[in-house]
């Protein structure tokens, strides 16, 4: 991949399925020579068909090879919670030498110049994406809120000069808002330095918003991602699933698309943004957002799983005992799905 590119454009949650492959042949149109940065939900599998997922405790995602041939030149980011839902895999960048990698466990800023100013990406996921899992030792970037926030401090230290990018995977599946806690820790995120946040896990569009000069778009939604029967289990996303951002970023600016796939024919089109990346708590505190999402969780914009409070923070000693309680209500659910009390998955017809 070249060093250089007049923009990059950011994408929301990417899965090829052999029986669904993108083809993205009017989305390359569109693109031009914009560099793309996606997050490949789930590994690439040698071969579809035979692919073995690690647990039956959870739903498993992967893509088949060629996933990336439509959109290469790319950067990828893995730090996300299907990516290690299989044991034999196709890195990214050894399916593809034009494919740049973020989101590896201690993986260094992948650096790139854009419209003549040098950035430095970092691929991040938060544990509330894979509860237990998490603290395991594997190929990807899951960190607890503070040592992420650690991890962007030391960048940019070492790149003073650079516009810092944050891509991060967060918050919970299917809510319209960020999660109280997130926001609050992007607050902290650019004040220790950060210029953009890029956010993906809850499948749907979240608003934009902005603090002064800075940005973060707290969810991209999906890219491209088909319902379908994936290694034994159904996906029926709703139709608010159905669409997502693309957002063009120059260096200085970013400007949101629409991005709208159609899995008949394997395309995303682009059409302008709506009015669903206009953030209606813009200006509230920390206090004054957890309390507004509250009262959208009871009307149901926002969504957490039972049990889990709208954390307003993670700072002043809630962390450890959030990530704690998280992972205690996940042993339980792990152990009501091996007793057979449980099955949250879909079977095909």
């Amino acid at each position: 991949m070249t060093a250089a590119a007049p923009s990059l454009t950011f994408l929301g949650d990417l899965t090829a399925p052999a029986w669904n492959p993108p083809r993205l042949a009017g989305f390359r149109a569109w693109l031009g020579d914009s560099v793309p940065v996606v997050n490949l939900e789930g590994p690439i599998v040698p071969d579809f068909a035979a692919a073995k997922p690690r647990s039956a405790l959870k739903f498993n995602l992967a893509s088949m090879p060629g996933v990336l041939d439509a959109l290469a030149p790319a950067i990828v980011t893995i730090a996300n919670n299907h990516y290690e839902d299989f044991a034999e895999i196709v890195p990214p960048d050894r399916a593809r030498d034009d494919v740049t990698v973020i989101g590896a466990r201690a993986g260094a800023p992948v650096l790139r110049t854009i419209g003549g100013r040098r950035l430095a990406l970092v691929g991040i996921c938060f544990p509330a994406t894979d509860p237990l899992r998490w603290r395991r030792r594997g190929r990807i970037a899951i960190e607890a809120p503070r040592r992420a926030l650690q991890r962007l401090e030391a960048a940019r230290r070492a790149l003073p000069d650079a516009v810092l990018i944050a891509v991060v995977h967060w918050g919970y599946e299917f809510s319209r808002l960020p999660f109280p806690a997130d926001r609050a820790w992007t607050r902290r995120a650019f004040d220790c330095g950060v210029d953009l946040v890029i956010g993906h896990h809850p499948h749907v569009i979240q608003p934009i918003e902005r603090f002064g000069g800075k940005t973060v778009a707290y969810s991209l939604g999906n890219f491209y991602l088909p319902n379908g029967t994936y290694f034994g289990n159904r996906l029926d996303f709703d139709p608010v699933c159905d669409r997502g951002l693309a957002l063009h970023f120059d260096g200085r600016a970013v400007t949101p698309f629409t991005a709208v796939p159609d899995y008949r024919n394997g395309d995303v089109a682009i059409h302008p943004a709506d009015d669903r990346v206009t953030a209606p708590f813009a200006g509230q505190s920390d206090r004054e957002y957890r309390d507004y999402f509250r009262e959208q969780l009871r009307v149901r914009r926002a969504r957490v799983p039972s049990g889990i409070p709208a954390l307003e923070s993670y700072f002043g000693g809630g962390e450890a005992a959030f990530f704690a309680w998280q992972d205690a209500r996940q042993w339980a659910r792990n152990t009501l799905l091996r007793l057979g009390l449980r099955n949250p998955y879909k079977k095909p017809a």
